[in-house]
C-alpha cells in the first residue's frame, strides 16, 4: 500500500483526487438559506426593484410588470412577502384583499422601508392567483 502525503494546498478545488467541488454538499442548503433570509429581512433586498421574496407555498409562476406583480401559488391558502418600489393600490386574490395592521385574517400589511420602498405581507385563503397593482 502506497502512502501519499498531502499538503494544505492539496485540499483546494481541483487538487483533490475526488469530489473536487468542496462546497457541493452544502450548495443547495446555501441557496435555500439565502432565500429564507431574504424573506425574513426584506430590508436587505435590492432597493427600487420589485421582488417576491418568500412564500409558505411553492410559487409556480411570477411576472413583473410596470407597477404590477402577479404570481401563482401551488396552494390556495398561504402567506407571501414582497419588497416593492411602489405602494400597492389593490391586491387581488380571487377578490380584493383588505389592508390590515396584522395578518390575523386574510388581507395584507404594508410597511414602508428606506428610500420609498414598501414591504408587503399577504395572507390569502381561497386563491392561487395573486395580483398586486400599484
Amino acid at each position: 500500500m502506497r502512502r501519499t502525503s498531502r499538503r494544505a494546498t492539496d485540499s483546494s478545488p481541483g487538487k483533490r483526487p475526488q469530489n473536487t467541488y468542496w462546497y457541493s454538499d452544502g450548495y443547495a442548503d446555501y441557496l435555500r438559506s439565502f432565500n429564507w433570509a431574504m424573506a425574513l429581512l426584506p430590508e436587505a433586498a435590492p432597493r427600487h426593484q420589485n421582488h417576491l421574496l418568500g412564500s409558505s407555498s411553492v410559487i409556480q409562476s411570477v411576472a413583473y410588470g410596470h407597477r404590477r406583480v402577479t404570481y401563482r401559488t401551488f396552494a390556495a391558502s398561504g402567506t407571501e412577502v414582497a419588497r416593492l418600489s411602489y405602494r400597492p393600490r389593490r391586491i387581488l386574490a380571487g377578490a380584493a384583499l383588505e389592508e390590515h395592521a396584522d395578518l390575523a385574517a386574510e388581507g395584507y400589511v404594508v410597511e414602508p422601508v428606506a428610500d420609498g420602498d414598501y414591504v408587503i405581507r399577504i395572507r390569502h385563503e381561497h386563491s392561487r392567483q395573486i395580483r398586486i397593482d400599484g
